[in-house]
């Protein structure tokens, strides 16, 4: 709204004076301001990636516990996952899991 208060003129200075009146006189309630956005993209950013960080923990529990508690293959505990083949072998080699 303050970029076309500032920026929108009119040759007619009485449409240019309605039109900032009627600009004035909107319900800024339900606008948002480049902050507000600028916050709530943040938010939901970092959302996203505690998400994806939570999804990725839980992920690595589930192939430790396939690793301790089964006789699959690397394959198979990979397919069960949903990960790659070397996303268990990363964790088989960093917890030193035979």
């Amino acid at each position: 709204m303050k970029f076309l208060e500032n920026y929108v003129l009119f040759d007619d200075p009485d449409l240019n004076r309605i039109f900032i009146k009627r600009i004035k006189t909107q319900d800024k309630s339900n606008i948002m301001g480049i902050d507000e956005y600028i916050k709530q993209e943040a938010r939901e950013e970092a959302w996203a990636e505690a998400r994806a960080e939570a999804i990725l923990e839980e992920r690595e529990r589930f192939v430790e516990s396939l690793l301790n508690d089964s006789n699959f293959p690397v394959e198979k505990i990979a397919s069960l996952a949903n990960v790659t083949v070397e996303f268990v072998n990363k964790i088989r080699n960093d917890k030193k899991i035979k």
